[in-house]
């Protein structure tokens, strides 16, 4: 699988557990994490302004916002743990099709989408 964005790319790559981590790529494992780091923040700022914007824009209240989130959250599946409709065994995150069966992945939700190209 290939990417667009470099950063993403190096991670993507299989590790070498056959000999101990050099310095320099332990430092640059420390650089690759604090830069995915700022992105996330960056990132939640991103959402943190736009639930604003929708709130105001719906004139919705913050607090069943906030109702509706935990409940989300308290719903929702690992990611990694999507089961195939069909057959009922996992499919890997990145899949679009069942392992087993073969059959298409469905996208459930806005977050499926982000999973699922």
């Amino acid at each position: 699988m290939t990417y667009d964005d470099p950063e993403r790319a190096d991670y993507t790559d299989e590790p070498d557990f056959s000999r101990p981590a050099t310095r320099r790529e332990v430092a640059e494992l420390r650089t690759l994490v604090r830069g995915l780091e700022r992105r996330v923040e960056r990132e939640t700022a991103v959402v943190a302004a736009v639930s604003d914007v929708l709130l105001e824009a719906l004139g919705h209240d913050r607090t069943e916002f906030l109702n509706r989130v935990r409940d989300a959250l308290a719903r929702q599946a690992d990611p990694l743990e999507k089961k195939c409709r069909k057959c009922g065994r996992p499919v890997p995150v990145r899949a679009h099709r069942c392992i087993y069966c073969e059959a298409d992945r469905s996208v459930e939700s806005l977050t499926d989408l982000l999973w699922v190209n």
